[in-house]
C-alpha cells in the first residue's frame, strides 16, 4: 500500500474534519476567533488527559510552555532558553481534563482517525494513556513532541511513552524538527508513530509526507 498524507493548510481548510482541545481561555478564544465560524473545524475548551477530571494548568505570557505539569523554572535558565523569562510570571488555573478514549466512545461512530497531533510539553504520556486504546484501534498517524530533559516536573520520559507505544502495534517512524543547543545537544524533537494495524514496517513502498 502507499499512505501519503499531505498537510498543508491550504487542504485542512479544503478537506479535513479537526477535532481541536485547548484548556486555556486566552488561546481557545484566539481559535474561535480563527476557525469559529469553520463548520468542519470542532473546538473544545478542555485538555485531553489520562483521567476525566478538574486538573490544574500552568500558563505563561507568551504560550509556548503552557502545560498541565508545572514547569521546572531553573533548568529552563540553566540551559539559558530565552522563553525561561516567561516562566517567572506563570499563573496556575484549573481546567478540564478528558480521556481521548471517553472523547472518541462518545462522538465518533468507530470512524478511523487518520492523524493524531499533540504538543502539550511534557504531558504527552498522560494523553496518549488516556487514550491508548482509541489509538491502537482506530488511529494510523501518532505525531507529538518529545523533550529530553526534564523540564516539566513529573514528567514521563520518552523511553517509557515509547514502551506503551510499541506494546500497542505502533512502531516509531522518524524523528522531526529537532531543537538543539550548541548545535549538537537535542532539547527537544517531534516525532512520528506508526499504527502497525494500517501501515507495516516492512512495507517498503509506503511513503508518508507530513508539510506543515
Amino acid at each position: 500500500s502507499n499512505y501519503q498524507f499531505l498537510i498543508t493548510k491550504e487542504e485542512i481548510s479544503k478537506y479535513a474534519t479537526i477535532h481541536s482541545f485547548e484548556p486555556t481561555p486566552k488561546l481557545f478564544a484566539n481559535l474561535k476567533h480563527k476557525y469559529g465560524n469553520f463548520d468542519h473545524v470542532f473546538l473544545r475548551n478542555i485538555t485531553l488527559a489520562n483521567d476525566n477530571k478538574e486538573i490544574d494548568c500552568f500558563q505563561s505570557e507568551p504560550s509556548p510552555t503552557n502545560s498541565c505539569l508545572e514547569p521546572d523554572a531553573s533548568l529552563y535558565k540553566d540551559f539559558k532558553l530565552k522563553i525561561a523569562e516567561t516562566l517567572d510570571n506563570s499563573t496556575n488555573i484549573k481546567v478540564n481534563g478528558l480521556k481521548l478514549d471517553t472523547w472518541y466512545k462518545e462522538n465518533t461512530d468507530g470512524q478511523i482517525i487518520d492523524i493524531v497531533k499533540t504538543d502539550t510539553q511534557g504531558f504527552e504520556y498522560n494523553v496518549i494513556k488516556g487514550g491508548i486504546d482509541s489509538l491502537k484501534e482506530n488511529v494510523k498517524l501518532l505525531y507529538f513532541e518529545i523533550q529530553h530533559h526534564d523540564f516539566y516536573k513529573k514528567a514521563i520520559p520518552f523511553y517509557k511513552i515509547y514502551e506503551l507505544l510499541y506494546d500497542n502495534g505502533f512502531y516509531y517512524y522518524c524523528h522531526l524538527f529537532s531543537n538543539k543547543r550548541k548545535k549538537y545537544q537535542e532539547i527537544e524533537n517531534d516525532v512520528l508513530f506508526v499504527n502497525s494495524k494500517f501501515l507495516k514496517s516492512y512495507d517498503l513502498s509506503c511513503n508518508i509526507k507530513i508539510l506543515l
